[in-house]
């Protein structure tokens, strides 16, 4: 099936059509929407369609085409348990050209410049992926100074130039590079701006969002509105953005989706929707999964502020919760 975005616009007619074709092409999506008594050939809005847990990609293969139609397949990172969740893709021009539009508008990408890329390289990794296209889609040249391990000398090269550079990096990598340069400074040319995405799952050690900002600001020479924060998932085929690069009234925490998604929060243990403003567990409807899960539900804590704005409060601690639960015991079947 393919499916056309309008970029300015949430269609939730589309949203729907994308559900009914997923169900009738995927058993596991089919076997929730039977475990939920949802008919939707008579489903009229998106909020009556239960959402897929993340946690169900590790479980069971979540798409609308066969594998052998598959053109790459996307894993999650697997840091904190054996298992790696799967999104896979029969093909990623919408992709592609959906994480163009959004990271051209918040990232400026339009405007001459370097990119310098801290990504590890993951041929699985959907953010590896995101960052090379846009790298290859908008950059006057590109250095990947993460490869298998920190290369101090490249990042110092790609700052290098007259060009304003655009630096893509994870958190955790970001914070090994400021740990390498070791208090010293690596301005950057005027202009430059930093996107940092990801947190600190699994990992030892742990910075807060406004001291790693700090941070990078102090060793790159960089305002704090030029220190960009993206939130993506491997489940997800779009990504929200801080708007502080392009937005005077904008502040950091506040992230902003495409105009063709939607965001909301639910109960951690009923599913049961929650008023704007209120903390729970993040709900994305994102039509960019044409061919994956429309409706994907989170573990990931935060607020919707808007119908496309949210703040990310850090992921549920503990066990899987008890909405999310038992969604998975029913997309296998159990």
């Amino acid at each position: 099936m393919q499916a056309s975005l309008s970029v300015g616009v949430f269609d939730e007619g589309l949203a729907l059509d994308l559900v009914r074709h997923q169900a009738a092409s995927c058993a596991p999506i089919a076997r929730l929407m039977t475990a939920r008594a949802v008919d939707l050939a008579n489903v009229r809005s998106i909020d009556e369609v239960p959402g897929v847990p993340t946690d169900a990609f590790k479980r069971v293969r979540l798409a609308a085409h066969p594998p052998e139609e598959d053109s790459v397949v996307f894993l999650t990172s697997g840091t904190t348990s054996g298992a790696r969740g799967a999104h896979p893709l029969r093909r990623v021009d919408t992709y592609d050209a959906a994480a163009r539009l959004h990271a051209r508008a918040h990232l400026q990408l339009d405007r001459p410049h370097t990119a310098l890329l801290l990504l590890l390289d993951d041929p699985a990794s959907s953010l590896g992926h995101m960052g090379r296209d846009l790298a290859r889609s908008f950059a006057s040249a590109t250095t990947e100074a993460f490869a298998r391990a920190l290369d101090l000398d490249a990042v110092f090269a790609g700052a290098r130039g007259p060009r304003p550079v655009v630096v893509m990096a994870t958190s955790f990598a970001l914070v090994h590079a400021l740990d390498a340069l070791d208090g010293r400074r690596c301005p950057l040319p005027r202009g430059s701006r930093v996107m940092q995405t990801g947190g600190f799952k699994g990992r030892s050690r742990e910075v807060s969002a406004a001291e790693l900002r700090a941070r990078i600001c102090d060793a790159f020479a960089v305002p704090p509105r030029s220190v960009v924060a993206e939130y993506g998932m491997t489940e997800l085929g779009s990504q929200a953005y801080e708007a502080t690069l392009v937005d005077p009234s904008a502040e950091h925490g506040v992230l902003r989706l495409p105009a063709w998604c939607r965001v909301s929060a639910v109960d951690p243990d009923t599913a049961a929707p929650l008023p704007r403003g209120e903390t729970g567990l993040l709900r994305f409807v994102d039509p960019v999964n044409v061919d994956g899960a429309v409706v994907v539900q989170t573990q990931d804590l935060g607020r919707a502020l808007s119908s496309t704005s949210f703040e990310l409060h850090g992921r549920l601690p503990g066990a899987v919760p008890r909405g999310c639960s038992l969604a998975i015991e029913e997309l296998v079947g159990r």
